[in-house]
């Protein structure tokens, strides 16, 4: 009946993209992490059994340690992508591809997992370019206790460097777990955004990041990947990141 009520007046049939990624940080196949973002899974397939819903974790992909993270600021990739040493070149064309991106990691020691870490650290790069620009994202936080805030916060300070806007924020806590129901509304509402992608604008925190870019990127010889990526993608013609949104996404 909740169901019913909560999304009787939506047509999720009208909804064109949809894809959904979603990328785990934890090892544990019975973490409750992984279980929190399979619950999500069935809610979406039970609003709507044509969208794609892929969860992957660390089991799922290989990501190296980088030996030349300068190179991936300087060419635009490390030599890891460049010469498909790893799974980076196809984990970001999942993200392309993706509706909508959900990243989920357990609580250690009040920051992400190793794994979510190291996704952090080898796509960092392009936090520069706003390179998934106006893509909706949902963050789900599993802790036994506390350090989630700060890890709900930390991953959302990603996204904002992505151009990824965090439509959601789900935190699970040992003492307080997530209901069904709040799983549903969490769900519902982000897939608003994937049917109505014109509601989707960058917060604060990106603005202000937009136009420190801007001025710092400007600078840099214009043969470097990321002053290049700026005027070829036309975020240096845009005054704002709102701009941007709406003029190239």
């Amino acid at each position: 009946m909740f169901r019913q009520f909560l999304f009787k007046n939506m047509n999720y049939e009208e909804i064109i993209m949809k894809k959904i990624l979603a990328i785990i940080g934890s090892r544990d196949k019975n973490s409750e992490t992984l279980s929190i973002v399979n619950r999500i899974k069935e809610t979406v397939q039970d609003l709507n059994a044509s969208f794609e819903f892929e969860i992957i974790t660390p089991y799922d992909y290989n990501l190296n340690f980088s030996d030349s993270p300068r190179l991936a600021f300087i060419k635009g990739a490390d030599t890891n992508e460049q010469d498909e040493r790893d799974d980076s070149k196809k984990i970001k064309a999942k993200i392309e591809n993706a509706s909508l991106v959900i990243l989920a990691s357990p609580t250690y020691f009040a920051n992400v997992s190793a794994d979510i870490k190291l996704f952090i650290d080898r796509f960092c790069h392009l936090a520069h370019l706003f390179y998934f620009a106006k893509k909706p994202c949902i963050t789900v936080v599993t802790s036994d206790g506390n350090g989630h805030i700060q890890t709900s916060n930390y991953l959302k300070s990603f996204c904002d460097g992505l151009g990824m806007v965090r439509v959601q924020e789900i935190i699970s806590i040992r003492s307080n777990p997530i209901s069904e129901n709040e799983i549903e509304a969490s769900v519902r509402e982000g897939l608003k955004y994937i049917s109505n992608p014109q509601k989707i604008s960058p917060n604060l925190s990106m603005e202000m990041s937009f136009q420190h870019w801007k001025k710092s990127i400007s600078k840099q010889n214009e043969t470097l990947s990321e002053y290049r990526y700026w005027e070829n993608s036309g975020l240096f013609s845009c005054n704002s990141l709102e701009e941007y949104f709406d003029r190239y996404r």
